[in-house]
């Protein structure tokens, strides 16, 4: 998976963690991509965003893992911003990619689809209730 090699630059600080869960995801043949929580980016002059690499800009990895494998992301965020911004930073993918601007529980106890990969980042663990929403998205798929 030679792609993934121009996403280690160090500002990817994911980078590893990305590199050996996407090796993992081949080697099992894995397809179909479950994200909550979408690449935000970030705001640069008042109509741009760029990529924000402390983020890990995982939706922008997954897509082509999907177009890679010939698999399809599906990612979800409540923020209609961040998922704008991440349908840009995808546009080359976007065959291989679903959006949905829903709240992530709600999103995973509606997807009847079978799912290989799930990534859960939907909310940010400097919000008190981060792990308890995160743990409420594990449960809803089970």
């Amino acid at each position: 998976m030679f792609f993934l090699n121009k996403y280690n630059i160090p500002k990817n600080i994911r980078f590893n963690s990305f590199k050996f869960a996407l090796e993992e995801a081949f080697r099992r043949n894995l397809k179909i991509i479950v994200e909550t929580g979408v690449a935000r980016g970030k705001q640069k002059f008042l109509f741009f965003s760029k990529a924000n690499w402390k983020d890990g800009m995982s939706t922008l990895v997954f897509s082509e893992y999907a177009c890679y494998v010939n698999g399809h992301l599906y990612a979800c965020d409540i923020n209609p911003t961040s998922i704008k911004n991440a349908k840009k930073f995808t546009n080359k993918f976007k065959d291989k990619v679903t959006f949905y601007t829903e709240d992530s529980v709600f999103f995973l106890r509606n997807f009847k689809k079978k799912i290989d990969f799930l990534y859960l980042d939907s909310l940010d663990a400097q919000y008190s209730n981060a792990s308890e929403h995160q743990l409420n998205e594990i449960w809803t798929i089970f």
